[in-house]
């Protein structure tokens, strides 16, 4: 994706590049301002890139392989200096890469008991993903929380489905 700045780049790529499905794009990854455009587009290619990917990825594997899937999301932000001059740099959040730096004793605990037991999960604190969704493993630097997949993950995981002519339910 290039290095869009302005709303109406913006909007010229997403036509461009999406065609009949840029409404729904634009709904997805909204932007009513220049400034806005660094994090939509950030968004759009974190869906497009990781979150997508992997979240179908769980889906596929619980649906052909028979086997569990976990999921769970890194929401440690490093912090960019300002004097930095990266674009990232005022909406990057948590990007590919940085939890690595931010692993907390429980992921790592929750990493040994997956490869001694076959699931991270010690009791029923972080059940694995069923054909609904089921709930996702939010980490940050000093903590973790269960909550539910959610309506966004839905909506992003049936664009992109459809954007990728994967048809029916994986």
């Amino acid at each position: 994706m290039p290095s869009l700045k302005s709303l109406a780049e913006y909007h010229t790529y997403v036509e461009a590049t999406f065609q009949e499905q840029a409404k729904e794009v634009l709904c997805l990854y909204p932007a009513a301002t220049d400034t806005e455009v660094q994090r939509a587009t950030s968004q759009l290619l974190a869906d497009q890139c990781f979150v997508w990917p992997t979240w179908t990825s769980a889906r596929l594997q619980i649906k052909n392989l028979k086997s569990q899937a976990w999921y769970y999301k890194f929401l440690a932000a490093p912090i960019i200096p300002q004097d930095l001059d990266v674009i990232e740099k005022k909406h990057a959040g948590a990007f590919h890469g940085v939890g690595v730096a931010a692993l907390s004793k429980d992921f790592l605990g929750a990493l040994v008991r997956f490869l001694q037991t076959g699931s991270p999960s010690d009791a029923d604190s972080w059940p694995a993903v069923d054909a609904n969704g089921g709930l996702i493993m939010n980490w940050d630097s000093n903590s973790s929380k269960v909550k539910p997949s959610g309506e966004r993950l839905n909506k992003i995981s049936m664009f992109w489905d459809t954007y990728y002519g994967i048809k029916g339910d994986i």
